[in-house]
């Protein structure tokens, strides 16, 4: 039997060996702190896992509002985060602290822990004995200091940084409710805010007063319109890539960039009226050119991205019937097939800058007209400097092939037909029975072709 002295033994014993133990353990599994007083993370292959479901952790949680700034909320956001995640990390927050900046608390915070950005929201070091967090937060960009507090470091915008707010966008909405269906700036608001800038931007009718100073310094024409003043640019690099996201629309001035250069619908000032931007076309093509490409491609391209006109109408005529010569005659085209475009195309900024001497001509009516025919690469098409329609009335029961140049030809003919022609040409005929016929042709509005027993007659 062990008497009472040797029990005593023992019993230190096994505490000074126990001891040993945890030492070990804990040096083995303690995160170390780096040079620069953050925390280094243990080998992940070690045992790190959440504690067991009958062990809470009791997590505190200290938040310093932005004093002075009145939309900096990033700190309730965050705690608001961390207490949603309590649950998944069996924490249990204990105590929550609220601080203004300026307050001597606050300002103990800001020293020890030399936190720059404002708001933030500083988690007790309990919360080191949840792994996953750890990660995460070391992956958002925050830190673990020295004695293992968690600080926050990258709250969201707007934040207040050496004195001066981050994250806001300062600008000026001038509305109307003249046009129902023109953009809504709503959409450009959210993109701003899912890349971290915060919007505040004064509304006001285009008949204000205060929205009448504004059209007039920036020279705005559509309605509705939105300035962004550059102080925006403060923020770096998020807001250059939403000026370089819209910059197609945005006309820069001094101060600020102007929402300028959208497409229809909008209200026009200087017309007084709502530009809807439908568009209707009117395709000339060729049916006598086999391999001349298809006119409707204008519309087709037109109507898709990056132009995005809305047309609603598409007119498809033949320059070989009389209403469709008539618009070669209207408009002088000596190119074709080819396309016209209405008026309202103008209405569109892309169109206004490429069309009239790159791609085609305006006319005094404001139509439309594709007249540069190097804009299409590998297709064929007509060019006729002086072009007459003429009527070919044709009297023979054997097919005739007609040919009018190298690549416009009328094949198997029978019955009389409408060609348009120079008025000076060299017509070639065939017949099925390999009798051929060639003649330079002076146009007239009506040429007779007979065909019997191998002999031709044009008259």
């Amino acid at each position: 039997m062990v008497d009472k002295k040797e029990q005593k033994e023992y019993l230190v014993w096994g505490i000074l060996v126990l001891g040993i133990i945890v030492v070990l353990y804990l040096l083995q599994s303690k995160p170390s702190i780096n040079a620069g007083g953050y925390l280094e993370l243990p080998n992940p292959s070690l045992n790190y896992s959440a504690p067991p479901i009958s062990q809470i952790i009791n997590v505190s949680l200290v938040s310093i509002k932005a004093s002075g700034c009145d939309l900096c909320h990033g700190e309730e956001i965050a705690a608001e985060r961390i207490k949603n995640l309590s649950n998944t990390y069996r924490w249990d927050i204990i105590n929550e602290t609220i601080l203004e900046s300026n307050s001597t608390e606050a300002l103990e915070y800001i020293t020890r822990y030399k936190i720059k950005v404002l708001p933030t929201v500083i988690v007790s070091k309990e919360a080191n004995k949840t792994k996953d967090f750890v990660d995460a937060w070391l992956d958002a960009g925050h830190t673990v200091e020295s004695d293992g507090a968690f600080v926050l470091r990258d709250p969201t915008p707007p934040f207040l940084e050496d004195g001066v707010i981050y994250g806001l966008i300062y600008g000026v909405e001038i509305a109307t409710s003249e046009c129902g269906r023109c953009i809504d700036y709503k959409d450009i608001y959210k993109y701003l805010q899912r890349n971290d800038l915060v919007p505040v931007v004064d509304v006001y009718n285009y008949t204000d007063p205060k929205a009448q100073e504004y059209i007039s310094k920036y020279n705005i024409t559509k309605l509705p319109s939105l300035v962004i003043y550059k102080s925006g640019e403060m923020n770096g690099q998020s807001f250059a890539d939403f000026i370089d996201g819209f910059k197609e629309f945005i006309v820069p001035a001094e101060d600020a960039y102007i929402f300028a250069n959208y497409p229809p619908p909008y209200f026009d000032l200087t017309s007084n009226e709502t530009k809807d931007g439908i568009v209707s076309v009117v395709t000339l093509g060729d049916k006598y050119c086999a391999d001349c490409y298809d006119p409707i491609v204008h519309a087709d391209f037109l109507s898709s991205d990056p132009t995005n006109l809305f047309i609603i109408d598409v007119q498809q005529l033949d320059v070989n019937d009389e209403e469709g010569f008539n618009y070669i005659t209207k408009y002088k085209i000596t190119d074709f097939p080819t396309s016209i475009l209405s008026k309202e195309a103008g209405d569109y900024p892309v169109i206004q800058e490429k069309w009239k001497g790159i791609v085609g001509s305006v006319e005094g009516d404001g139509s439309h007209i594709f007249r540069n025919m190097s804009q299409l690469k590998g297709v064929n098409y007509t060019s006729i400097l002086d072009p007459k329609l003429v009527r070919f009335s044709v009297n023979t029961s054997l097919p005739l092939n007609f040919y009018f140049d190298d690549n416009r030809s009328a094949l198997g003919v029978t019955d009389s037909f409408t060609v348009l022609v120079p008025k000076t040409f060299v017509l070639n005929i065939t017949s099925e029975d390999s009798s051929s016929i060639s003649r330079q042709i002076n146009a007239k509005d009506t040429l007779e072709v007979k065909y019997l027993d191998g002999v031709f007659t044009i008259n």
